[in-house]
């Protein structure tokens, strides 16, 4: 889930697992992300396509937490597509209205697509007839029919990643497949023709292949440092990597369509390129003529040009990070040489073109020094400090796949904190203490953290259940919403249909519905006193001490007693 979370799959519509396996990640994506429209896999192997085609047949036998999907396209060991049932079923459609009509027997073949919008021009008994694009009349069933926006596929395709129809305009793309050398170049060109903000999750570290670009394909923030591990089937913490397709600041494009002239002149400074000299310098625009033409200062001299505003040549100033904030960077000249060692330090200035200017500390002074933007990355957020005593497992053990000791922790003490996500540790072994200078995050824990997760494990059947990503409940959508109560109301046994039916017509999110307290839930969603009393205490308990930036009001973590004497607290707190 945390790699989901870290490739924001919150604000995304299109996941796209390239090389699935035998579908397990694609299938816990498009049950945890109700955003998510169009999710596909894609995996050559046929043995163990087969497998993600029983997941998926089973998925649709038995349901899942209340929900329901539908099969509408199948051929056995080569494409398989489902879709989930609306939570609202709509029992009747007016003729004339535009509808999503799926139908088995339309695809054939693999490599087909077939586009299903059609216009309701009938009613045969329970079918409803249908008209597709080329005057083609079909009757559907009624359960095959959706409004358009409201159908989400997930859809199994058995064969090369590089041969499926549209592989390459998802929002989320996940390679985690071991690419041969001699396809490394298809694999980049691929990756930079996805939308721009595509993230990617991939085996390899791109950044060190020959070919990698990187004023296209940025490593996120988070995972330039070693702490950003993934526990997997074969490892503890297995080191994937995690990309963003970004735009090339250098690069000349129009400005957003939302930019005028007026707001333009509004600008402390703009970007402004010279094709003569080949470069960006800084400019202001002072005058605005006809609300299509500015007046543009160099800020470098006392020329003046006139642009038009949807001159390719200007450019907003947008850094992701200001002046005096701290951050990490490689070193330009050591990463073209494919030695990325961090730095830190802080940003002392902004270039035209984008890059920063940079400035840390070493035994010399202070240096300052022009580092491109793909190479800065914010500061990572160490869950430990200098001086933390701490469980640690013993580096050498736990780097021996076949040590008895390999997950032992030992007393030990945080020395540094190494600019790349390990920790500088001393080890207490008693009658001797030894040191240990790249002790990865994964590997540390405390006795209170040890405690908690213990306290979680005991109460793991108490907790509520769910398939959503809680930590980014403030970011649900209203279907995200839907699907929650959905699964609720599937574990409570109680029938939430109304709350349903009112957060999707009223467009309810999860901003609204986090900030809701009991009488909320009983005057807006219509919940009865009693539903929505144990809804507020059990649910939305849950999601408030899980949740990234929770409201003001929101509940807090309850800490477990343990009491002797009877009546010494609570009888319901707890910590989960």
């Amino acid at each position: 889930m945390r790699v989901l979370y870290n490739l924001g799959a919150v604000n995304k519509e299109r996941f796209h697992d390239l090389g699935m396996g035998t579908g397990k990640l694609l299938l816990q994506t498009y049950l945890s992300f109700p955003n998510l429209r169009n999710c596909v896999g894609v995996e050559l192997s046929k043995g163990r396509y087969a497998l993600a085609e029983q997941n998926l047949t089973r998925l649709v036998r038995r349901g899942w937490r209340g929900r329901k999907f539908r099969l509408v396209e199948f051929r056995e060991g080569a494409f398989m597509k489902i879709v989930e049932r609306p939570y609202l079923p709509r029992d009747r459609f007016k003729i004339g209205e535009s509808v999503i009509a799926f139908n088995k027997s339309f695809r054939k073949g693999k490599d087909e697509k077939f586009d299903y919008r059609a216009t309701v021009v009938g009613f045969s008994g329970d079918k409803i007839v249908v008209r597709y694009e080329g005057n083609r009349t079909f009757k559907a069933d009624l359960d095959m029919v959706f409004e358009p926006g409201t159908e989400r596929i997930c859809e199994i395709w058995q064969g090369n990643l590089f041969d499926y129809p549209g592989a390459w305009n998802g929002e989320i793309c996940i390679l985690e497949t071991d690419f041969p050398s001699e396809m490394h170049n298809e694999l980049i060109s691929c990756m930079t023709k996805t939308p721009v903000g595509c993230t990617f999750l991939t085996y390899h570290d791109l950044k060190k292949l020959p070919n990698f670009n990187s004023k296209r394909l940025r490593q996120l923030d988070v995972n330039v440092y070693d702490s950003d591990r993934y526990l997997t089937s074969w490892s503890q913490g297995w080191r994937f990597y995690c990309w963003e397709h970004v735009r090339d600041l250098k690069e000349l494009r129009p400005l957003p369509s939302s930019v005028t002239a007026l707001s333009l002149s509004k600008e402390n400074r703009i970007r402004v390129y010279q094709k003569r000299k080949k470069r960006w310098v800084w400019g202001k625009a002072r005058a605005i003529h006809n609300n299509t033409l500015v007046e543009v200062d160099f800020l470098d001299g006392r020329k003046k040009v006139v642009y038009g505003i949807r001159d390719n040549r200007l450019a907003l100033h947008r850094p992701r990070f200001s002046i005096d904030e701290v951050v990490s960077a490689f070193h330009p000249d050591w990463a073209y040489r494919m030695q990325f060692s961090m730095l830190t330090g802080k940003v002392v200035g902004h270039n035209a073109d984008g890059s920063y200017c940079f400035s840390w500390e070493t035994c010399m002074g202070s240096r300052t020094l022009k580092i491109p933007e793909y190479w800065v990355f914010a500061r990572n957020k160490y869950r430990y400090n200098i001086g933390d005593e701490v469980l640690s497992c013993w580096t050498d053990y736990a780097l021996n796949k076949n040590s008895p000791l390999r997950y032992k922790k030992f007393k030990a003490t945080i020395k540094e904190i190494n600019t790349n996500g390990t920790y500088s540790v001393e080890f207490d072994f008693g009658n001797k203490k030894r040191f240990s200078e790249n002790v990865r995050e994964m590997w540390i824990t405390t006795e209170d953290e040890e405690d908690e997760y213990q306290v979680t494990l005991e109460d793991w059947d108490e907790d509520p259940i769910s398939s959503l990503c809680i930590q980014v409940a403030n970011k649900w959508t209203p279907q995200c919403v839907a699907t929650f109560l959905v699964e609720c109301s599937d574990e409570m046994q109680v029938d939430l249909a109304t709350s349903v039916r009112i957060v999707l017509q009223n467009g309810i999110n999860g901003k609204a519905l986090t900030a809701m307290n009991q009488a909320s839930l009983e005057s807006v969603l219509g919940m009865s006193t009693l539903v929505a009393e144990d809804f507020y205490r059990r649910y939305m308990y849950w999601v408030h001490t899980r949740m990234d930036n929770p409201p003001t009001d929101a509940q807090r973590k309850l800490e477990k007693m343990c009491c002797e004497i009877p009546g010494g607290g609570p009888e319901g707190s707890r910590m989960s």
